[in-house]
């Protein structure tokens, strides 16, 4: 059976990504890429120019959807929404730094960093939430495009989550992943399972302002 390769891509830079200090962006906040994000957002699209997508799917927050329609570029692709994909819920830390997190969490923070697998961000989701609504979805794509390959754009939780799963990594550990703005990662789908061939690729954004 042919195999399925899927091209697991985050979002551009937005104005939160490049806030210092680094603060959380959830799932409540839904802007737009900033300059630079869409800067990157082209070259991720004079990246994949070559790739024969047969489908592309994205988060409904804005920052995915902005990615996914400039690396869809000419190709008569519609792009699908999948909630699914959508980021993280950090519930009461959305646009807090860690810093302020931990002054006013001191107790549900100490428990987050503790165990940031299972224990969920405060009024939010955990990881392990985000692979049960996530794992589902991407393995009913790999088969249903069985032989073919397609793109998502999603989100730095969403893909660490999925991919702590297929590298078999503790769920503790998928928040030590990198996923940095545009990043491309490839997976193959094949009838034993998926497998990682290409992890955090970002030599194509590297020469724009790097942010988290």
């Amino acid at each position: 059976m042919p195999d399925t390769i899927i091209y697991l891509m985050r979002h551009g830079e937005t104005a939160e990504n490049a806030c210092r200090p680094f603060i959380l962006q959830g799932n409540s906040v839904n802007g737009p890429l900033s300059e630079n994000g869409r800067r990157q957002a082209a070259a991720l699209a004079t990246l994949l120019e070559s790739v024969p997508f047969k489908a592309f799917f994205a988060s409904p927050m804005l920052r995915a959807q902005q990615t996914a329609q400039a690396a869809i570029g000419p190709r008569p692709l519609t792009l699908e929404t999948m909630k699914a994909f959508e980021e993280v819920n950090v519930g009461q830390w959305e646009r807090l730094s860690w810093n302020q997190i931990k002054e006013q969490y001191p107790r549900e923070s100490a428990e987050f960093l503790a165990n940031p697998g299972t224990v969920p961000y405060y009024g939010g989701e955990s990881y392990v939430d985000v692979q049960k609504r996530t794992l589902p979805v991407l393995e009913d794509l790999a088969w249903k495009y069985v032989g073919h390959t397609i793109g998502i754009v999603a989100h730095n939780v969403v893909n660490k989550s999925i991919l702590a799963s297929i590298l078999q990594l503790p769920i503790a550990r998928a928040r030590t992943l990198h996923q940095t703005n545009c990043c491309v990662n490839i997976i193959r789908w094949t009838e034993n399972g998926p497998e990682v061939e290409v992890l955090n690729s970002d030599l194509h954004v590297r020469h724009l302002p790097q942010t988290l």
